[in-house]
């Protein structure tokens, strides 16, 4: 099972990881419709917690305040167990997360080593960021953002919606579920530089 935060702004650049590409004819390329805007101040943003596995997308918590290593410990507490028993994953997973310094806390790691989770538990300190949900994350934000919000409030519906759509794309997680193992050759490979996830 992959897990993750990511921000989703009400208000996005391109600094969403979603690709916007603007086709113009010679002499156009100051018309209005031949331009990509910036936005200075975003509109707000909203946080999420998710999870995804070889089964399909898991949960995705809205997270509405500052996190931390002990709310981070709340959130597995209350939506991983949930994860599971949807999947019927029971015993048979792995968590996989990054080496943010939440993840990595004493209070996380004493929390899964005594819910006998699974887990990776040692990261080098510049470790690649293997964790396949960050290609999930852009075609999600792709999707919320076609719906175009104009709200905080449209921005959290759209994005709990799109992700509960992401069953219809079982192959897509599937494949990148399955990917661990070439992602993994691949760092040993290059010596834990670049690789092409």
């Amino acid at each position: 099972m992959f897990v993750d935060e990511k921000k989703l702004k009400l208000f996005h650049s391109n600094d969403d990881g979603v690709a916007r590409n603007v086709k113009r004819e010679r002499g156009e390329e100051l018309l209005p419709e031949c331009t990509v805007s910036t936005i200075k101040h975003g509109g707000g943003n909203i946080k999420f917690w998710a999870s995804f596995s070889h089964e399909g997308p898991g949960e995705l918590k809205i997270i509405e305040e500052k996190m931390t290593g002990e709310l981070y410990k709340t959130v597995l507490n209350e939506n991983l167990w949930i994860t599971v028993n949807n999947m019927n994953l029971e015993e048979e997973y792995y968590l996989l997360q990054d080496n943010d310094p939440k993840h990595t806390s004493k209070v996380v790691q004493g929390f899964l080593k005594t819910m006998d989770v699974e887990h990776v538990t040692k990261y080098s300190p510049n470790s690649p960021d293997l964790n396949p949900i960050e290609n999930l994350w852009p075609t999600h934000a792709k999707r919320v953002y076609a719906r175009n919000p104009r709200n905080l409030q449209e921005l959290k519906r759209y994005a709990i919606e799109e992700w509960k759509n992401l069953i219809e794309e079982l192959l897509f997680l599937q494949k990148l579920a399955t990917s661990m193992p070439d992602r993994i050759r691949a760092v040993l490979d290059a010596n834990g530089w670049h690789t092409k996830y």
